[in-house]
Formats: C-alpha cells, sequence, structure tokens
C-alpha cells in the first residue's frame, strides 16, 4: 500500500511538473462580442484537459486601418504566447512581425504574416468538390454569370471544364453597365434554365449578381460558393432574399472529430459552436510545439482532422463540402438541392 501511495505521488508530481501557465490575446468582431465567451470554452478546456492554465486577454477588431494598427500594437506589447481571433476581409500588410504563434478563425490573412495559422480553408480549395458536386445534377442546365472581374477566373474554368458543354450557358456582366446588364439578364426570364451559378470570389461582385438577377426578375435558385453565405453578402443583399445556396466547407462543430469536445461543452454549459471547436484545434497545435511558430510544410492531428498548411499557413485541405441555403435569415444545411 505504501508503495502504491509512493508511485501515485511521484505520477502526480511529474503531472505537476509538466503543468505551465500560457497566455492568449483573443481578437473579435467589435459586433460579435458573443465570440469571446466561444472561444475562450474551446481554448479553456483544451488547456485543461493537458493539465495547464491559460489566461486570455480580450480585444475587439472594428475594421479600421488606424484602429487596426493601434490594436496590432497592442497585442505585440502584450507578447503573449500566441494569439487567435478574426481579421477583416480586406487584405492588410503586417508592418512588424509577431514573434508568437497567430491562429485566425475567419477574415482575409494579411500580407507577411509569417507564423499565422488560418483553421479556415481558402475557397478555392473546395473549387474541384464544388464542381463535381455539381455534376450530380443530372440533366439540369445553368445559366453561368461571370463577373468581369479577374477574380473568378479560377472557379469559371473550371466550371466551364467540368461541367457538359450543353449543360451551361456563360453570360458576361462587366461591372458599371447596369442597364446592359439588366437587358442581358432579361432575356432569360422565361427560359429552361434550372439554376443560375454566381462563381464571384469576393462579396461585391456576388452582391452585385445576385441584385442584378433580383433586378431582372429571374426567378430561379442561385448557387454560389461560400461568399453567398458570408454575413457581410447577408447584411447588403438583406432579409428578403431570394433562394439562394451555397457550397462550403462543413462547420467545425460538424466534424465527428468534434463530436465528443462539443457533447462536453454542451454538459457544462458552455458554447460549442464553430469558434469554441476551431479554437480547441488551435491549442492543440499549438501545444504540440508551443516555442516555434514555423507551421509551414508540418501536418497536425486535431478534432478537425489531420491539417497540413501551405507556405502562407492557409489550409491546404478541408473539412467536407456541403450545401447549405438560407431560409427566413438563417443559414441552414441543404439536403433536397439536387433533387430539385
Amino acid at each position: 500500500m505504501k508503495n502504491r501511495l509512493l508511485l501515485t505521488a511521484s505520477i502526480l508530481a511529474a503531472f505537476n511538473a509538466e503543468a505551465a501557465t500560457f497566455s492568449a490575446a483573443v481578437v473579435v468582431p467589435a459586433d460579435k462580442p458573443v465570440l469571446a465567451e466561444e472561444i475562450a470554452s474551446g481554448l479553456s478546456k483544451a488547456f485543461t484537459e493537458k493539465g495547464h492554465s491559460l489566461k486570455i486577454s480580450y480585444f475587439e477588431e472594428r475594421c479600421e486601418p488606424h484602429k487596426d494598427r493601434v490594436l496590432f500594437g497592442k497585442v505585440l506589447r502584450m507578447a503573449p504566447d500566441f494569439a487567435l481571433g478574426y481579421s477583416c476581409d480586406e487584405p492588410q500588410a503586417v508592418e512588424r512581425m509577431p514573434e508568437f504563434p497567430v491562429f485566425l478563425l475567419g477574415g482575409t490573412v494579411p500580407e507577411n504574416a509569417g507564423g499565422l495559422v488560418k483553421l479556415t480553408p481558402e475557397p478555392a480549395v473546395l473549387y474541384d468538390d464544388f464542381v463535381e458536386a455539381l455534376t450530380e445534377f443530372k440533366d439540369k442546365r445553368f445559366l453561368l454569370l461571370n463577373d468581369m472581374s479577374g477574380k473568378a477566373d479560377e472557379l469559371l474554368q473550371k466550371l466551364q471544364n467540368g461541367l457538359p458543354e450543353d449543360g451551361f450557358t456563360e453570360v458576361a456582366l462587366p461591372p458599371h453597365q447596369l442597364n446592359d446588364n439588366i437587358n442581358n439578364l432579361l432575356q432569360y426570364v422565361d427560359s429552361k434554365y434550372d439554376f443560375i451559378l454566381v462563381p464571384s470570389a469576393d462579396t461585391a461582385n456576388a452582391v452585385r449578381l445576385v441584385s442584378l438577377v433580383m433586378d431582372a426578375g429571374l426567378k430561379q435558385p442561385i448557387i454560389g460558393t461560400g461568399v453567398l453565405g458570408r454575413a457581410d453578402f447577408s447584411a447588403k443583399i438583406g432579409s428578403v432574399k431570394p433562394e439562394i445556396h451555397f457550397y462550403a466547407a462543413q462547420c467545425p462543430r460538424f466534424s465527428l472529430d468534434a463530436a465528443s469536445v462539443v457533447a462536453d461543452l454542451r454538459f457544462e454549459d458552455k458554447p460549442a459552436g464553430d469558434a469554441a471547436v476551431a479554437a480547441f484545434a488551435a491549442a492543440q497545435i499549438f501545444l504540440k510545439q508551443p516555442k516555434r511558430i514555423d507551421f509551414k510544410g508540418k501536418k497536425f492531428k486535431t478534432l478537425l482532422g489531420t491539417l497540413e498548411f501551405d507556405s502562407k499557413g492557409a489550409m491546404k485541405n478541408a473539412l467536407p463540402g456541403h450545401f447549405f441555403k438560407w431560409v427566413d435569415n438563417q443559414i441552414k444545411f441543404d439536403f433536397e438541392l439536387i433533387e430539385k
């Protein structure tokens, strides 16, 4: 019995010797303060499971250039063990490199941001899957809208090569030609096309094309990529939307590997949404190499699956893609789109 107690004591001592206290800077959008609590629940659970403690400092991102510089300076001066949160959708340049890992849960990857990992896939990662999913729409015809911005060229080419030749018609809708574009679309009001494809890669052009479709009175369901599911797209289109569907990566909270963590958080009456799950994954990556910030070319096993990052820190792989749709002003899984 005495030997058993000594063994138990030695194990606990070793465990406590390895325990550490870390600090994190969490940046959330000013208009979504609830994300702070959600991120905290995911981070705290991950660190607690490993016997560590975590001190979190919170910052608000307002997406205003001057305030962004001030915010970035505050985070740098804090010198946390790692930072996690959201960036703005407009490209940014980082003047001074952080000496700690940075995990991005949403927004655009800032330029020159070495040591940064983005835990959501870039749209292009899902382009091939999106085109393949569209080929399941048997005997359907698509009206393919080209916003003529050049930003959608990669997806346009994949659609042109992947869809049956007689399965789509491409319509060019250049910027700053409102009346001509509406007149061009009017000829398809009574056509027998089944769906309208909006391949725009940025919110501004996606909003412009969907608005043109609405102004021209076309009633076919609209399909696009994750751009059509973004909050800023929804805000600019308004609460009364046409039938809009989009293809995007599966929500992190629906990952099979995340099921037990989500269940535990809910049982503890803590937020268990996508931000909590992604924050848990960020903690898993950090704790595997807390003293290093170079994640390039490495693979990490997380509750989001095995993740690998390119030279810029963007995910090279993604969770499975699914169709989603806007219902009223909320996003829902779309299980019936292919059968339409």
